[in-house]
């Protein structure tokens, strides 16, 4: 005889994140299936250097930005929307949910908490310079911006 599990909706909620915004809370459900996998290969074909990406990773990329965020909300994307959300904040829901399906709610949580133009990236009191190259793009395809730091002269 096989082994009997509990149900799987005993055990999950079907729930994704809890997003509070402005004294409301919107509850961003798990994707579909189907929407989740394609929300994967979004961060697969971002992950991979520009000129080795397919043309079906290229085709990926540039989806229009707010199917992307459609996939990562769900029906919370209207809701937010309805309510008068700015597009700053709708962005910013999208891209934790979406960080939070490809990676872990760990990893969307200190993006929730830490907004990208707000995160610190380096202790260094040296300025750095910052870059955009063709082979740098998010995960929608657009300029990413990236930091990189001058060679140290090692002593002879």
């Amino acid at each position: 005889m096989a082994e009997q599990f509990t149900d799987l909706s005993d055990v999950l909620d079907g729930n994704l994140l809890e997003l509070p915004v402005a004294g409301r809370t919107f509850v961003v459900p798990s994707p579909p299936a189907l929407v989740g996998l394609r929300l994967q290969r979004v961060f697969a074909a971002a992950s991979t250097p520009a000129k080795q990406r397919t043309n079906a990773q290229r085709d990926l990329l540039a989806r229009d930005e707010e199917e992307f965020m459609r996939d990562a909300l769900g029906p919370v994307f209207d809701e937010m929307a309805d309510a008068g959300i700015t597009l700053e904040v709708l962005k910013h829901a999208a891209y934790t949910a979406y960080f939070a399906v490809v990676t872990n709610v760990d990893v969307a949580r200190a993006f929730w908490e830490r907004p990208l133009g707000e995160a610190e990236t380096s202790t260094s009191t040296d300025p750095e310079p910052s870059t955009t190259t063709p082979e740098a793009t998010t995960a929608t395809g657009s300029p990413s911006t990236t930091t990189s730091r001058p060679k140290k002269k090692h002593a002879s």
